[in-house]
């Protein structure tokens, strides 16, 4: 094999190899994944699974889906953002979520910007849990 091919191929794996840590850092840090869990219950956890980013553009309503463990100790979950709250109900994820937690808030008639969304999980003792993510609403034109 020449230098030259041998070199080029190193190349090829090398950029192959980067996009796949690329890949896979991109989906740790934001895409469908879990550990943004809090735990300040002594029983539960809660991980996003929608909005699934922090900067997450939002126009008009937001879809919050998430995941509280263990799902036997959980009694009721909010979301909320400003003076905008919505209980979340049980959701049937069908996959590696599930059971799931969903809910929808309406944005209409808040100010453009960033938000911060909340979500309390009360656990059957009445202790909560509570993690934040940031939004990006923006109203379209």
């Amino acid at each position: 094999m020449s230098n030259t091919k041998h070199w080029r191929i190193m190349i090829l794996a090398f950029i192959v190899l980067l996009a796949v840590w690329t890949t896979i850092k991109a989906e740790r840090s934001c895409l469908v994944y879990l550990p943004s869990l809090a735990k300040n219950s002594p029983c539960l956890e809660i991980g996003f699974i929608l909005p699934s980013c922090d900067d997450f553009v939002v126009k008009y309503y937001l879809w919050v889906v998430v995941r509280v463990w263990p799902p036997q100790e959980v009694h009721r979950v909010l979301a909320r953002i400003e003076d905008r709250e919505v209980e979340l109900t049980p959701f049937e994820w069908s996959g590696p979520y599930d059971p799931a937690w969903q809910g929808t808030l309406s944005l209409v008639g808040l100010t453009p910007g960033p938000k911060l969304l909340t979500v309390i999980a009360i656990d059957k003792a009445g202790q909560s849990t509570r993690t934040s993510r940031y939004i990006k609403y923006v109203v379209p034109d």
